[in-house]
């Protein structure tokens, strides 16, 4: 998702006010609200401002081809069918779960308002830095661009898991490409009429 990791354990985000961001009929983004830039600020990531990314395709923030086809597909739905659409996701820091849900509401001439609101938060056991590889190898690990869990084997894991027997302190560091899992796939049916 397009935020930066939190620096800190203080809740950077507040429940009661959305962090929003508004794209053109051709998914370039024109405004931001406040909240957007509070948030890029706490984080340590002014590269993330409104005034930064203003102009930019939304899609060009997601990684991965999974994850920007299927972001695709659910804007191009919203613009179809005129109806909001909400899904749950997750934006984890590298000491808090965040537990957040995103809606996309229609605007007039094919706009698009992402509004994201912060559920909950969870301090991890520990430490977990997650970054982005450009391309999968032996080294890097699915995860799924939703939930925030990790494939291993068939199975889809939360990332704390693969700490497995590293010392308690150890921060955990994974390297992950990212795609949608079938559980976050099937919340939201993407097909034509779906």
């Amino acid at each position: 998702m397009p935020f930066p990791a939190t620096l800190g354990l203080a809740p950077d985000l507040d429940p009661q006010e959305p962090v929003e961001v508004r794209v053109n009929a051709e998914d370039r983004i024109v405004r931001c609200n406040p909240a957007w830039d509070r948030f890029a600020r706490r984080n340590g990531a002014p590269e993330l401002r409104c005034a930064e990314i203003h102009g930019l395709r939304l899609l060009e923030s997601f990684s991965g081809k999974v994850t920007r086809r299927f972001m695709q597909a659910l804007l191009d739905r919203v613009r179809r069918d005129g109806e909001a659409l909400t899904l749950p996701y997750r934006c984890d820091s590298p000491r808090l779960r965040r537990f957040m849900r995103m809606e996309i509401l229609p605007g007039p001439g094919n706009d698009l308002l992402l509004r994201h609101w912060l559920l909950r938060l969870e301090t991890l056991p520990r430490s977990i830095r997650i970054t982005s590889s450009p391309q999968r190898d032996r080294h890097t690990h699915l995860r799924c661009s939703l939930c925030g869990l990790i494939k291993q084997g068939e199975n889809w894991v939360e990332p704390l898991a693969l700490a497995a027997g590293l010392p308690p302190r150890q921060m955990v560091s994974l390297q992950v490409t990212y795609g949608i899992c079938p559980t976050c796939e099937a919340l939201v049916a993407v097909t034509p009429g779906g």
